[in-house]
């Protein structure tokens, strides 16, 4: 009975053993097959990224151009549009690029992104104060300072003398657009010294 008991003991072993080991060589199996799926499809990736040519094109140059005549530009190239930030600009308009990257006429690969920056307009630039000068040297004070000179209106003031500005638009310190127009107000002195020049 004994010898019959130990014998169905070994066996039952004998099975377990076996059972264990063939779980363990299925999951040696799974590891090795996921592994090398990895492995395979990571080299693949770099293999397909290394040597399968995206044709290349020139970028075409949208500098000066509104974002919408840009990206039709940009799309009309097969390239992607990207706005990145503004910046002040003293030659081109509020609203124009600016610049972009990569530049007009580089080549790149086609579909990708084309960067471009636009413009805040001209940098502000403080308005120099004119008042109580003569208006030829409130001229050039106001060309000096990168404005131009807009209306001059003249009017008699008995407590100014003649040819002093006695106001300005826009005011003195106020910020303005660099070539942007000063209007001035000067005093044609007394009326009774009007008279007495005719």
């Amino acid at each position: 009975m004994k010898k019959a008991a130990n014998a169905s003991n070994g066996a039952s072993s004998e099975e377990k053993r076996g059972f264990l080991g063939l779980l363990f060589f299925a999951i040696r199996m799974l590891i090795t097959v996921v592994v090398s799926f990895a492995l395979l499809s990571t080299i693949s990736y770099f293999v397909i990224r290394r040597f399968v040519v995206v044709p290349e094109k020139p970028v075409p140059n949208v500098v000066g151009l509104t974002p919408e005549q840009a990206l039709k530009e940009i799309t009309q190239n097969k390239f992607t549009m990207t706005f990145e930030k503004y910046e002040f600009s003293a030659v081109l308009d509020e609203g124009r690029i600016v610049s972009q990257y990569p530049f007009g006429g580089v080549k790149a690969k086609i579909g990708s992104q084309v960067r471009v920056i636009l413009s805040k307009g001209s940098p502000l630039v403080s308005v120099p104060d004119v008042r109580g000068d003569t208006e030829v040297s409130a001229r050039i004070k106001i060309r000096a300072a990168d404005f131009s000179v807009g209306n001059i209106s003249r009017i008699n003031d008995a407590r100014i003398r003649k040819d002093l500005v006695i106001a300005q638009d826009p005011p003195p310190q106020a910020g303005a657009p660099r070539n942007h127009a000063i209007n001035l107000l000067v005093s044609n002195g007394s009326p009774a010294s009007e008279a007495e020049t005719k």
